[in-house]
């Protein structure tokens, strides 16, 4: 599989996760913001401890 299709797929793959997080009660930003959803998912998975962003 070529590396584009690989990124086109990872990228379909996350934009449906966030989608569901927000249908699924999550915050908006979760399904719009790639940043704000890894940063959250980070802190909930205790990987940094910044208090503001928990």
């Amino acid at each position: 599989m070529s590396s584009n299709k690989l990124v086109i797929i990872a990228g379909i793959l996350v934009g449906l996760l966030g989608a569901s997080l927000v249908l699924w009660g999550n915050p908006l930003n979760m399904g719009n913001c790639v940043a704000c959803f890894v940063r959250d998912i980070a802190g909930e998975l205790g990987l940094h401890r910044a208090a503001p962003v928990q």
